[in-house]
């Protein structure tokens, strides 16, 4: 009868082991394989500032999915890198919509601090562990200029909520194809249960937008780890415990060329590179939710001005997320 003590021994063992995992590890799996996510960029979002311009709005709606294992190790990804686990696999659809701060002047010499720009965009993207780190590449391919009809969508919505229309559309940058890899990289510096501070690194290299950024980003709440939270969009792995906190991230950006400002590389210069902001300040104030298959974030931002003289930007982002 000695078999039953040493069972319940070799079970309090391995459970008292178990408490030794990483968060990652000790997270389980969500019983979910896909979702859909939809975000919502607009000035209008920011309560306390009255502005519609520069980054003016977007949206963006994804598919996600975690795909089986034998998918997984197929993947063209695992032959660039080997350590990264856990894939996530994304398709995007997103438009985005510039506008000058004074297109309602009646002044010449002070008409278009910017250009008008809308940039129509499809992604793939895979998002992936490697190590304690969170890596996303992101492939990109769009158009840029009037076939997006970005003025028009703008004006629908100003005429749904009684604002006024906005002119000066015409003067848009001109048609072209834009070509874009994106990568993301999120490395955690300190962590706890309600405490975490992590550096991010990103990287876009194509002929609409050529910049890097660097930020530090501070969370405050109960929160998964950096491959397992909303945050990031990398939650379908790990959903089993609910997410709520608040978020607070700055740092800043190197610009080499943005076609919204200044026109297509091999295309007569809009505004030339000397009235383009090389390096622009971002600050961003956040909170998340996240439980089972349901997720809402709201975030702020602010932005300096991408061209010199511009004022700084402010807009909001709701985003919602339906996993099935």
């Amino acid at each position: 009868m000695k078999i039953l003590p040493s069972c319940c021994c070799r079970l309090l063992l391995v459970g008292w082991l178990c408490t030794f995992t990483t968060p990652g590890e000790a997270q389980k799996s969500s019983g979910y394989n896909h979702e859909i996510q939809f975000s919502k960029d607009n000035d209008f979002f920011v309560w306390y500032a009255n502005s519609d311009r520069y980054y003016t709005y977007g949206m963006e709606l994804t598919y996600r999915h975690n795909p089986n294992e034998r998918v997984r190790q197929k993947h063209f990804i695992k032959k660039l890198f080997n350590n990264l686990k856990e894939l996530l696999i994304d398709y995007s659809i997103q438009i985005q919509a510039f506008t000058p701060s004074n297109y309602d002047s009646t002044d010449s010499r002070f008409r278009y601090d910017r250009p008008f720009a809308g940039y129509l965009n499809g992604q793939y993207s895979v998002n992936g562990r490697l190590k304690d780190a969170n890596l996303n590449i992101e492939f990109n391919a769009g158009i840029l200029g009037p076939a997006v009809r970005a003025g028009e969508l703008q004006n629908e919505f100003h005429k749904i909520i009684g604002d006024e229309k906005i002119d000066g559309w015409e003067n848009q940058i001109e048609n072209q194809v834009g070509l874009h890899l994106v990568v993301d990289w999120r490395k955690p510096v300190l962590s706890s249960k309600l405490f975490g501070l992590i550096l991010e690194s990103r990287g876009s290299l194509g002929n609409v937008f050529l910049e890097g950024s660097q930020s530090a980003r501070l969370i405050i709440g109960r929160h998964a780890t950096v491959n397992h939270t909303i945050l990031y969009g990398n939650s379908l792995r790990y959903t089993s415990s609910p997410e709520y906190f608040i978020t607070v991230a700055g740092g800043a950006s190197l610009v080499g060329y943005n076609a919204t400002i200044q026109g297509g590389i091999f295309q007569d210069q809009v505004l030339p590179a000397r009235d383009v902001n090389r390096i622009i300040g971002h600050l961003q104030f956040g909170a998340c939710f996240s439980y089972h298959s349901v997720a809402l974030t709201y975030r702020i931002n602010h932005v300096r001005g991408a061209v010199e003289q511009a004022f700084d930007h402010k807009y909001g982002q709701l985003m919602f997320v339906k996993r099935f």
